[in-house]
């Protein structure tokens, strides 16, 4: 089997690069944001969950003059309190119960180079002023000590929320939205970039694959017609479990992907209302019971 003769290896590609990939105009802007953005001093992402938010951070961080200084993560999703804190800031040795050593935090470790926050409307309101000084003055004490630490670093933030609602509802700070919010990079769903899936799909195959394997037409065609609303990681998701699945084929079928099959409307209507007729029988069948057991009582009294 002869397979892309002539292309160059891309099962190696930076996310950068991957971005270049895709040729919906969305996302062509989306790579236009990232090299206007790249050395800003912070820089808000927007998209839902799986869409690629730390593929554009990462691409940030290529195109910026940190693209060789460190890139500390941390997913905000599910921490409060102490925890948030030490992961944030670092924390000293007996700082809480646990604190068996120091601890070096994310701001400290990005030094010289990118912290990128995900998901950063998760941050409990009473954290969010200590971020907010952070960001301004990129200075900070570690959890339990007084020693000011300050960190040079560039800050990427992303969420799925809708963060101008939070503003509203008091559930995020005014001032730290504003101050993040000056460069913003909104990424569109998979499901309004249909241009992109098979474009994708077939890096991602290459990249699972060591450029063995190929889609089929049925693989092709379910994929067009999926709604994908876990974004591109879905996609991601789907084409590993489709190399493996395919074991010993060169092309991966639609049932190697393990996707959930569109209904066709009409069926969907039958089944509407079968359920319905089922709902219907299931009453009768309980008010029968019920009108059995009131002619017991008449006749027991």
């Amino acid at each position: 089997m002869q397979i892309k003769q002539g292309m160059y290896h891309r099962t190696q590609l930076s996310s950068y690069e991957l971005l270049l990939e895709c040729r919906d105009q969305a996302m062509k802007k989306v790579v236009s944001l990232v090299d206007k953005c790249a050395n800003g001093r912070s820089v808000l992402i927007l998209g839902e969950n799986g869409v690629g938010k730390e593929v554009v951070a990462q691409a940030l961080r290529e195109r910026s003059d940190r693209s060789l200084g460190p890139m500390a993560i941390l997913d905000c999703a599910n921490m409060t309190g102490d925890t948030l804190k030490s992961e944030l800031f670092g924390h000293e040795k007996g700082s809480f119960t646990g604190a068996s050593e120091q601890r070096i935090g994310l701001f400290e470790r990005a030094n010289g180079g990118t912290a990128f926050l995900d998901e950063i409307g998760e941050v409990p309101l009473e954290e969010q002023a200590k971020l907010l000084r952070v960001v301004q003055e990129r200075s900070f004490t570690r959890l339990g000590g007084n020693k000011q630490v300050t960190s040079d670093f560039r800050l990427i933030v992303a969420t799925n929320k809708d963060l101008p609602r939070m503003v509203r509802e008091k559930r995020f700070r005014q001032d730290l939205y504003f101050r993040l919010q000056t460069f913003m990079i909104p990424i569109p769903p998979l499901r309004n970039r249909m241009e992109d899936v098979i474009r994708l799909a077939n890096l991602f195959v290459d990249q699972f694959s060591g450029e063995t394997k190929m889609l089929s037409a049925g693989a092709e065609k379910t994929m067009l017609s999926h709604s994908w609303p876990g974004n591109v990681r879905e996609l991601k998701n789907a084409i590993e479990r489709g190399v493996l699945f395919s074991r010993g084929s060169e092309a991966i079928s639609e049932e190697d992907l393990g996707l959930d099959i569109v209904p066709d409307p009409a069926m969907q209507a039958y089944s509407d209302g079968d359920r319905a007729l089922q709902l219907t029988d299931v009453e009768a069948q309980l008010i029968k019971a019920i009108r059995n057991v009131a002619a017991e009582i008449r006749r027991n009294t």
